[in-house]
């Protein structure tokens, strides 16, 4: 499974690095291992292998992804867009550009009281069952807490007990552990697979209305049904935010780039993958989203994988995946805390206060 792969290849790069035998150049998602490697010293900044014109096309936010004392130390160059809502567009009937997430929940409520169930929610997985709903609750936090405060929870600075971090567990609650808003219902949201428990969006009639997923989902969604088209079986827009002072503010997941050895060919390799052209050829793939601001229009292959990446060079602020960002046991501990919490919402502070004993075990 691509858990155990990634588990796997983090213990051969700790070892290669705790060998004194690093890898030129890595490619990996799991931010928080990088960050560690960053503090010990292992890993070279970004700012020394690659030009200062090449980066001013990348955000800000996209650099600070890994960094230390404001030195970014990675390349953000293949990334996926979370925090989409899809819909099917022959059969819904709400906002497509809601600004709040009151506006949708008021439209998601009024439909449930019609009987109609608004959300298809599904959270197995094999071993890592629950990752789908950390996108959810990473979405809320976001957009409620704000900037500052993800900030702070991707570098383990904010505990899993404070407010801000059970504000949207209980957002993501109101519908996943609710009867009425998820199509059967929570107990279905844990044991339904989290692809197939989707698909009820596009049966005779439809069973729900909305999910929340990343960019890939439609092409995933085309292998399991026929006549899956952008824009008139399957549509998105970008989760509105909880605050409207959070509006713009968006998550990715992907690839990143660090280098552990300095050489020419480094150098250069790492100045072409920062470069347009990479990025160009990245668009062009239709599996990635590059984060360069300089990609031209005419390298996606479609529109919708251009209306993602305008979602992202569009944003006020682009923040890396909270759970990548955790070591191993305290991110598959958050996988495991969220099926407990929609199985028994009551006992939140419990789920919570668990997470924080292992968060400061971990530390």
């Amino acid at each position: 499974m691509a858990f155990e792969s990634t588990r796997d290849m983090n213990s051969v790069l700790q070892t290669r690095v705790d060998g004194n035998n690093p890898p030129d150049i890595v490619t990996s998602a799991q931010v928080g291992q990088l960050t560690e490697l960053v503090a010990n010293g292992d890993v070279l900044p970004l700012t020394d292998l690659v030009s200062a014109e090449a980066l001013t096309h990348y955000p800000d936010s996209v650099l600070d992804i890994v960094k230390k004392d404001s030195t970014p130390y990675a390349l953000m160059h293949a990334s996926v867009l979370k925090g989409l809502v899809y819909y099917n567009p022959s059969h819904y009937d709400g906002p497509t550009d809601p600004k709040t997430w009151a506006e949708l929940t008021a439209w998601t409520t009024a439909t449930a009281k019609e009987g109609h169930t608004p959300w298809c929610i599904a959270l197995e997985s094999g071993s890592a069952s629950g990752w789908p709903a950390t996108g959810w609750i990473e979405e809320l936090f976001l957009t409620s807490a704000g900037a500052d405060a993800y900030d702070k929870w991707t570098r383990d600075e904010i505990s899993w007990t404070s407010q801000e971090m059970k504000t949207a567990w209980e957002t993501f609650g109101a519908v996943a552990a609710n009867e009425d808003m998820v199509n059967g219902g929570p107990v279905a949201a844990i044991s339904t697979n989290f692809i197939k428990g989707l698909l009820p969006m596009w049966s005779d009639p439809p069973r729900c209305s909305l999910a929340m997923q990343a960019d890939w989902l439609p092409a995933t969604v085309s292998t399991r049904v026929e006549g899956i088209e952008v824009g008139k079986t399957i549509d998105f827009f970008i989760a509105p935010p909880v605050k409207p002072e959070n509006e713009g503010l968006i998550e990715i997941s992907g690839n990143i780039l660090a280098a552990f050895k300095d050489s020419p060919e480094v150098r250069a390799f790492m100045e072409y993958m920062a470069s347009p052209e990479a990025q160009n050829l990245v668009a062009q793939t239709g599996l990635w989203l590059p984060t360069n601001s300089a990609v031209a229009d005419d390298a996606f292959p479609s529109p919708d994988r251009l209306a993602q990446a305008q979602i992202i060079k569009e944003s006020t602020g682009v923040f890396f995946d909270a759970s990548d960002t955790m070591p191993s046991a305290e991110n598959e501990a958050f996988w495991a805390a969220t099926l407990e919490y929609v199985d028994d919402p009551t006992q939140l502070d419990t789920i919570l206060a668990d997470l924080e004993k292992i968060r400061l075990t971990n530390r």
